[in-house]
């Protein structure tokens, strides 16, 4: 099947400016595991759609191979899925794994696998933001900070069945109690990460171990040609918040809202005990959280 430049040229005209990320129930997300190639539409603003950057046809022809010879050792040739986003007015928008999209297209697949996920848009966070409920705030990232990085590291215990097959993702030992912490303190919980995540997924995990996250941001390394939204939105935050905390394994950096200025503070800790440092710091660091 013929696959090039144009091809990839005519599909971004397609949709460009003319479609809407549109939310997937629960049940959508777990049953959908397939779908038509022509169903899937390429994300404008990834480098492969940009000319003269992409696609690497060389990557391309390699997942060519890889397919033909899973196929010809009747393996699953698309173990990995794409990720995508339900858009408006029909398919899905490919957010990861568009050079595996072409391949496919490439062999005449018709169709492939996928994990649909709902990530936050603008409105989302712009939602999260009015919502929250104080003018401090910490922020970290979901797996550096929040989830275990190795099957030797303390976690809470796992979900019983049958969230334990959807939610895989392991809570490092503590977090529970210092999120409950900053939640008594008044200070608003905000977690991140470049993972393509959904939305939803988070919020649920979260509430199965007793605790409220005010904003959630995933998918942070995607690419957006809305400039003036990431604008508006980081002027809200530092409109919002007096101060923040930037909490990670070893340090915490307190930002000043709008003046910028900002203070660091080393943790001294061992994965047990890391939780409990990070409030004796928080403490010394901020005067009005409560003894």
């Amino acid at each position: 099947m013929r696959f090039d430049n144009e091809t990839i040229a005519e599909e971004v005209k397609k949709i460009q400016g003319a479609y809407v990320p549109v939310k997937s129930g629960i049940l959508r997300r777990l049953c959908v595991k397939s779908t038509r190639c022509s169903n899937l539409h390429p994300n404008p603003d990834d480098e492969f759609s940009v000319p003269g950057v992409g696609p690497n046809y060389e990557i391309v022809s390699e997942y060519v191979r890889a397919f033909q010879m899973a196929r010809l050792h009747d393996w699953k040739y698309m173990d990995d899925p794409l990720i995508v986003e339900r858009i408006y007015p029909s398919g899905y928008l490919i957010l990861n794994g568009h050079h595996r999209w072409a391949a496919a297209q490439r062999l005449g697949y018709d169709r492939i696998f996928i994990k649909i996920v709902n990530l936050p848009q603008e409105q989302d966070v712009e939602k999260m933001i009015r919502e929250s409920r104080h003018d401090v705030r910490v922020v970290m990232d979901l797996d550096e900070v929040v989830y275990a990085s190795s099957d030797d590291e303390p976690t809470e215990p796992r979900l019983s069945f049958p969230y334990d097959r959807f939610f895989r993702e392991r809570i490092r030992k503590g977090i529970p109690g210092l999120f409950r912490f900053f939640e008594k303190s008044g200070i608003d919980i905000w977690v991140y990460s470049s993972e393509l995540y959904s939305l939803d997924h988070v919020e649920i995990l979260f509430k199965k171990y007793h605790v409220h996250v005010d904003g959630i941001v995933t998918g942070t390394t995607r690419k957006s040609s809305k400039k003036d939204a990431q604008e508006r939105l980081s002027k809200m935050l530092a409109n919002k918040y007096r101060y923040t905390y930037h909490l990670d394994r070893n340090s915490i950096v307190k930002t000043h809202g709008k003046s910028g200025e900002f203070e660091e503070k080393e943790l001294d800790c061992t994965a047990e005990d890391w939780s409990a440092k990070v409030i004796e710091a928080i403490k010394e660091m901020n005067s009005d959280v409560e003894k």
